[in-house]
């Protein structure tokens, strides 16, 4: 039985593989949108006159 839970608990080299390019697929979304709101913020301070 306790190989049955071993067995249940270990991920294939598929699932480890999958879930690394979903991190790497986050990783890039929240680079991209990190990226947008900086650009949002630059453009929002420039029409008030701040700038950096």
């Amino acid at each position: 039985w306790i190989q049955d839970i071993t067995d249940d608990v270990s991920m294939t080299s598929a699932e480890k593989g999958h879930l690394t390019y979903e991190r790497e697929i986050l990783k890039s979304n929240v680079l991209l949108k990190t990226s947008y709101l900086m650009m949002y913020i630059a453009a929002a301070l420039s029409s008030q006159g701040i700038t950096g």
